[in-house]
């Protein structure tokens, strides 16, 4: 990215935004007004850098040994915090000591305070003598203390003892007065930092150290500089934090960034300005740095986030799983009435306020106040026709915590719920529709429809709190019958479907039809019914759920995915796994395979992004004419615009899927969760329990990270294509 042409120009630029930010929002500029001048220095600053620092985006916050490479100026939004750090250790380098006690919850930034306070103490020429504490800490008497001393900075030959195996002869008020005596040799040259982060942790002899060390070197150049979480287990060292707070140390508690401050965030993170999309991101992440910055950095590898020398801005249409995550975590921090609006709204859009009124039964100058927090904080926007959310991926991604019969139940006290099904992922207005055929049944065939109506017919069942045995005697079957059927693994008898909805109690005409045609369909045929001679059963209900998906991510360690795979390549495989079958049969496997394809070309197909290990390229399958001709058909996908290719490079040191690959399938309908697919030898398994597909996704998420951005896919390709045949 090349530099700016104006620093001033591109600051001014930042200035532009805020303002017009405000607009139209009662309570932003007391907002801004909390956003220091300090803040926006520092982003002019990384304004005029213009490019994203590596060491920043997806840094973790694990360890304080690195605190020297980071800016002093770098901490958003804690000017205030800064500064009272900054008075202390100008009286520690005028020779007096003191303490310091953070407080804050996980991921509010206390590591990256502490790191900002060594940089600030190098500057004054006082040495740092940091750790971060652990748990393990506490199975060694002194271990916290005496690690701390022994990684300062320049090392001294004063705490060398420390490292020594223990003197026996020394009790432990003798160790401590020794601590003590060393201490003062050390600062007698020079001042000393001594930071412990995690400080809960520490362990009982170095918390009965630091409460008669502390006040017996309060007048010596010794600054303490503790910090721990707000809800830590009570142990050694946080009775030891209470007792210095009660006797006198400093304390500092730290905050959620309020909204500019998390925007100042994301554009210091990223070296520019950041426009409204960003901004919007920013503004649910619930003001929790850890999560605005890995927000950033999953956007950022998802290809999401586009970053010139001017501007970054939100681009695409995923919804990646760790975007979902962060949202849903920085909603849940909200308070309880405004997580109900964003969530109604996030259905409803654009939500009249009088509709809103009416579901939420809450007095209307509490409603206004609901309101004017959610549009100040820049979560959401009014409009003509009522409150929307500022950036569509954030109502998505709020709509994708909800469960189905909760959306159910508000469109239809609005009168807005369609009779069958509705769009999950873009949590559609309701004249949106699934992908459908000309005869009305969607693309995944009667895989996918036995599915939906055997998850329609379980909720009526469990609405009327009737047991499966009691269901199945109604329709002469047992109660594992009724369970198939709520799975969707058997057909339908559309008999058997009538007895059921008499039995919940559905009389409404038009439902039960439209539940009755559902079942008539569930029981027509897919395309794949002419190759049932040459694949198994359980494969079948992979091709159907494959062609009802919406996104299909997809992991690959062997070999090329099927969707993605040329005839001979295909042909190759094939062979190796049925040596000895007739040619008519691999002809028909083959052809089958293609067909498969065919989904990634239709109007309205599903986006496929799969991540490759390079072994399988490397992999000589059919030889070298053959891999020639596959690598040159994934360079001409990867610029297909609904596949997305990555590739993970040899040199990666490994991974967290690194022994078996999967695929994950979402699908636009809402009573379908997705599903994770793992193929064995003779079987497949698939899992839908929610905390399985979000393991799973997590994996994905990390496994693209590792992998190479998608746009060096054609790079690597490329390259790869004038290998061939040399490994």
């Amino acid at each position: 990215m090349s530099p700016v042409n104006s620093n001033e120009e591109q600051f001014e630029s930042f200035e532009r935004l805020l303002q017009r930010s405000s607009l139209g929002r009662p309570g932003a500029s007391q907002l801004r007004q909390r956003t220091s001048a300090a803040d926006l220095e520092r982003v002019r600053r990384a304004s005029a850098a213009a490019s994203v620092r590596p060491a920043v985006v997806g840094r973790t916050v694990s360890g304080l040994g690195h605190a020297r490479s980071q800016p002093s100026g770098y901490l958003v939004g804690r000017a205030k915090e800064t500064e009272q750090i900054r008075r202390a250790l100008e009286e520690t380098a005028g020779g007096t000591g003191g303490c310091l006690v953070v407080s804050g919850e996980a991921g509010i930034g206390k590591s990256r305070l502490l790191r900002a306070a060594a940089v600030l103490a190098e500057e004054r020429d006082i040495s740092v003598a940091a750790l971060q504490s652990s748990q393990h800490d506490q199975e060694a008497p002194l271990a916290t203390l005496s690690q701390a001393l022994l990684a300062s900075t320049p090392p001294s030959s004063s705490f060398d003892w420390l490292a020594q195996p223990q003197d026996p002869r020394l009790d432990a008020d003798s160790r401590i007065h020794r601590i003590q005596e060393s201490l003062a040799r050390y600062t007698a040259a020079r001042p000393l930092l001594i930071i412990v982060d995690d400080a809960h942790w520490m362990d009982r002899l170095s918390a009965l150290a630091v409460r008669k060390l502390v006040p017996a070197l309060v007048s010596s150049p010794v600054r303490w500089l503790f910090a721990r979480r707000r809800s830590a287990a009570p142990t050694a060292g946080s009775q030891t934090l209470d007792w210095l707070v009660a006797n006198g140390a400093d304390r500092m508690e730290l905050v959620l960034l309020h909204y500019y401050a998390a925007s100042l965030l994301c554009a210091d993170l990223l070296g520019v300005v950041v426009d409204d999309t960003v901004r919007a991101l920013a503004a649910i992440s619930g003001g929790l740095p850890s999560r605005i910055e890995q927000l950033v950095s999953s956007l950022l590898a998802t290809g999401q986030l586009s970053v010139d020398a001017r501007t970054a801005v939100l681009l695409g249409e995923e919804l990646p799983p760790l975007l979902v995550e962060t949202v849903q975590d920085g909603l849940r921090d909200r308070p309880e009435r405004s997580q109900w609006l964003l969530r109604v709204t996030s259905v409803l859009q654009p939500l009249d306020l009088a509709v809103a009124r009416r579901l939420g039964g809450a007095p209307v100058g509490q409603l206004f106040e609901l309101i004017e927090e959610a549009v100040s904080a820049g979560i959401l926007v009014r409009g003509p026709q009522g409150l929307s959310f500022e950036h569509d991926l954030v109502r998505r991604a709020v709509y994708a915590g909800l469960d189905a019969a909760t959306v159910r139940r508000l469109r239809r006290w609005t009168g807005e719920w369609p009779a069958v099904g509705h769009d999950r992922q873009a949590g559609a207005v309701p004249s949106e529709r699934p992908r459908e055929q000309a005869s009305g049944v969607p693309d995944g065939g009667p895989t996918v429809l036995r599915i939906l109506l055997g998850t329609q017919l379980r909720r009526l069942r469990e609405a009327k709190a009737i047991t499966r045995e009691d269901a199945g005697w109604e329709i002469r079957a047992s109660a594992s019958k009724i369970s198939r059927m709520e799975l969707g693994r058997v057909s339908f008898k559309e008999r058997d479907v009538s007895d059921l909805l008499s039995l919940y109690g559905v009389s409404d005409g038009n439902e039960r039809e439209a539940l009755l045609v559902l079942a008539r369909q569930a029981n027509t045929g897919g395309w794949w019914q002419q190759f049932s001679d040459v694949m198994p059963g359980w494969f079948q209900s992979y091709l159907g759920l494959e062609a009802a998906a919406r996104l299909i991510r997809v992991y690959e360690i062997q070999f090329v995915p099927g969707l993605l795979q040329t005839p001979d390549y295909a042909r190759s495989i094939i062979m190796l796994g049925h040596a000895g079958v007739m040619p008519d049969e691999i002809d028909k496997r083959v052809e089958l395979r293609r067909q498969r394809q065919q989904i990634l070309h239709r109007p309205g197909g599903p986006h496929l992004w799969a991540v490759i290990d390079e072994a399988v390229l490397r992999r000589p399958i059919g030889g070298v004419d053959v891999m020639k001709d596959q690598i040159e058909f994934l360079i001409q996908a990867s610029e297909m615009p609904n596949v997305r290719l990555q590739i993970i490079p040899f040199y990666d040191s490994g991974h967290s899927a690194a022994s078996s690959s999967f695929a994950i399938l979402r699908f636009p309908e809402p009573e379908l969760p997705d599903v994770v697919y793992l193929e064995q030898l003779t079987s497949a398994i698939y899992l839908d329990q929610r905390k399985d597909v979000e393991q799973y996704a997590r994996v994905l998420e990390r496994v693209c990270l590792k992998a190479e951005p998608a746009e060096h896919t054609r790079e690597i390709l490329e390259k790869m294509l004038h290998e061939v045949g040399r490994f």
